[in-house]
């Protein structure tokens, strides 16, 4: 079994201000899964990005989503999520870093699952220290790190796509929720350490 697993220290990170702090976890995975895929996602049509609707005044990220559950995207000034990802393989395919935020003192507790609209195989979630699950639950009122950033409960995540393509992600609460496509394809993977 030695033969055919790799080390690979897989990420989380959060941001503070306009530092990103990383966190190191080390993992298995099988070296086969490191090999890329050429193919391209299929007609997606994920939704626009656009700024948060309450910014703090050190972190007014832009995010797709919604409501009370948002994908944050960075503060640059891409309109659409792109398809190209640098990703880390793992166990659950193609790995990137997603942070989910939620608005502070909302008592909301969502679940968010994914597929790809294609083959309808899983997305796996892992919020930072937890472990990649197909679905996650995540509750404002109890944030997967300390309070970094006024207004919004953070949630640090790797997002693992089995293979590349378009996927459905899909967000439920009680009196609410969401669905968006988002494009995924590994351009680049991360070399694995050992």
């Amino acid at each position: 079994m030695a033969a055919t697993r790799r080390r690979l220290f897989r990420f989380a990170g959060r941001f503070t201000g306009s530092l990103v702090v990383w966190y190191f976890f080390g993992a298995y995975i099988p070296a086969a899964a490191k090999q890329q895929s050429t193919a391209t996602p299929a007609i997606c049509s994920p939704p626009p990005i656009v700024p948060l609707p309450t910014p703090a005044p050190d972190f007014s990220p832009k995010g797709i989503g919604g409501d009370q559950l948002w994908i944050a995207m960075g503060m640059g000034a891409i309109s659409a999520p792109v398809a190209e990802h640098v990703a880390v393989a793992g166990e659950y395919g193609f790995g990137i870093r997603m942070i989910f935020l939620m608005p502070l003192g909302s008592t909301t507790v969502a679940t968010l699952t994914g597929k790809s609209i294609t083959s309808g195989a899983p997305m796996h979630v892992s919020v930072v220290g937890g472990d990649a699950v197909t679905s996650v639950i995540l509750d404002a009122s109890d944030p997967a790190i300390p309070i970094q950033h006024a207004g919004w409960a953070e949630f640090p995540s790797t997002a693992w796509f089995p293979e590349n393509g378009c996927y459905e992600i899909t967000a439920t609460w009680e009196g609410g929720g969401w669905t968006i496509q988002y494009p995924f394809v590994a351009a680049t993977i991360a070399t694995p350490v050992g």
